[in-house]
């Protein structure tokens, strides 16, 4: 009996040393152990109800949303295997459960496929059609490959689009490099380079006839003609061709301009033959001007140094 006092004396100073003060205070009276446990289970214990509830109602709304397959399946399977510590199936060795424990991981299986996103459709109706069964374990495999792969696809096609961006962007910027290759940066103005700018190169020669830089009087489109292929050529005639249409004799048809450009020194042998010349000789003087011009000029020869339509404008 001394020991057994003893012993009961230990396990109320357990219990006790376990408990908040304000209730190891109204449990300072108790004569045994279990008349301490039995007070303390009736006051203290919870129904498992309400956990229950909670629980169903989580399995019954949880969606996959945002979360990948492992993180939906592992949130589910915490719920199912809380559920079955409340409602646990007995063992059974005769196979009479069988039915209710194949009914149970059927129910488990929907759930998780029904949690699954709209994106899992086609799949989710492949795998109700299988026979037999799966379990679920074999349906979260079966997702988790399905996902891996679209992950990898997905992969692919970003690694291909990043690609054609990269191209594209490549493209663009060699097209805008050979925009600004012949783009002058001391006049603002496309069509030539900083080198071959007249205004940022002003020992470029200077035309003696129309003041412009960049070329000669010899080569003076102004002066000689625009040559064939240019905008300007035929609209305008060389300045010695209309001072020589204006010697011609009414009646004569006007000089072709190609064929009636003069240098400067032709125009003057031209005048003091006039003057030599006496007025029955106008014709043949005409037809060595004529002679003169077409084997001394050509215009295919004269151009100016580029294009540039301050040039030619004047």
């Amino acid at each position: 009996m001394d020991h057994w006092l003893r012993c009961n004396d230990i396990v109320i100073t357990w219990l006790q040393n376990t408990m908040s003060v304000d209730i190891k205070s109204s449990t300072l009276y108790a004569e045994t152990a279990h008349q301490l446990w039995k007070e303390l289970e009736q006051r203290l214990a919870q129904q498992n109800a309400p956990r229950i509830y909670e629980v169903k109602q989580g399995i019954a709304t949880i969606m996959q949303n945002q979360d990948t397959v492992s993180m939906y399946y592992s949130k589910l399977k915490t719920l199912l295997d809380e559920l079955m510590n409340y409602e646990s199936i007995p063992n059974c060795t005769c196979g009479g459960l069988k039915t209710i424990v194949d009914n149970h991981e059927r129910d488990w299986v929907m759930k998780f496929l029904m949690g699954l996103n709209d994106t899992y459709k086609a799949l989710k109706a492949q795998i109700l059609l299988i026979k037999p069964f799966p379990s679920l374990n074999e349906v979260y495999s079966i997702i988790q490959q399905e996902e891996k792969r679209r992950q990898i696809s997905v992969d692919t096609s970003v690694g291909d689009s990043m690609a054609m961006i990269a191209t594209a962007r490549d493209v663009g910027r060699q097209n805008i490099t050979s925009q600004r290759k012949y783009y002058c940066t001391f006049c603002k103005m496309p069509g030539h380079s900083l080198e071959r700018c007249f205004k940022a190169n002003p020992e470029k020669p200077v035309c003696s006839h129309c003041r412009m830089p960049g070329h000669v009087a010899e080569k003076c489109f102004k002066l000689h003609g625009y040559p064939p292929g240019h905008k300007l050529h035929g609209k305008g005639r060389p300045a010695f061709a209309n001072q020589v249409t204006t010697l011609m004799p009414p009646g004569h048809e006007q000089i072709n301009n190609n064929q009636a450009t003069l240098t400067q020194e032709q125009y003057s042998q031209l005048i003091a033959l006039l003057k030599s010349q006496p007025s029955h000789s106008h014709t043949a003087s005409l037809n060595q001007v004529h002679s003169l011009s077409h084997s001394e000029s050509d215009m295919s020869k004269i151009s100016g140094p580029f294009n540039l339509e301050n040039d030619w404008n004047g």
